[in-house]
């Protein structure tokens, strides 16, 4: 007896070969319909319904807004009192690296919940999805309406900010093209966001 045939199976080739014999045929439209029935009474069962009427949900819409632009408000002018009384802190280091990462801490959250769950594509998606919605949206919305208050908002960028804007794009781009996480991008972008800075 070979140590092969110790081993315990939970099955034999005999014991598959009796149960596909002795199984009845199987009823094909029996099956269609009871899978029917339970994808229909699913799709009912989790439809959502609206809890808010549309005169609510605008005015709930118009509230947020306003709070959000106090907010922010309040924010831009305590961040004059912050660098005239702190030198050391520069303000393009507050308006472009601090404010942007705690304005979307959530977001940032959610993509790193995502990642540690292996769902490395919905973690891009929030990620790098957002980047290009700055891009090719807000920041072009951003210099009509300051055009539209002839208070012109210029994208200029000398040589050495639009190479470490192609080289940031670039390293990106390699670091997410696979598909796959590795804790080495994760060092090249972080070093990569200090060269930056």
């Amino acid at each position: 007896m070979s140590r092969l045939s110790k081993i315990p199976r939970p099955w034999s080739p005999e014991s598959v070969e009796q149960t596909v014999v002795a199984s009845p045929p199987l009823d094909v439209t029996e099956t269609i319909s009871d899978v029917e029935s339970i994808s229909s009474t699913s799709t009912t069962s989790t439809a959502e319904h609206a809890k808010l009427n549309i005169p609510s949900a605008i005015l709930l819409l118009v509230a947020s807004t306003a709070l959000a632009y106090e907010t922010a408000e309040n924010l831009v002018t305590s961040l004059e009192g912050l660098v005239s009384s702190h030198p050391e802190i520069s303000r393009e280091w507050l308006t472009l690296i601090i404010i942007p990462i705690i304005s979307n801490a959530a977001e940032h959250t959610t993509a790193v919940v995502v990642a540690s769950k292996g769902k490395f594509d919905l973690a891009m998606n929030v990620a790098v999805g957002s980047c290009i919605q700055i891009a090719l949206f807000v920041i072009p919305v951003l210099v009509l309406v300051a055009w539209g208050m002839d208070k012109p908002l210029m994208l200029f960028f000398d040589e050495l900010e639009t190479l470490v804007l192609f080289f940031s794009v670039l390293l990106v781009k390699f670091s997410v093209e696979d598909g796959k996480a590795h804790w080495m991008s994760g060092v090249v972008l972080i070093g990569e966001l200090h060269i930056a800075v």
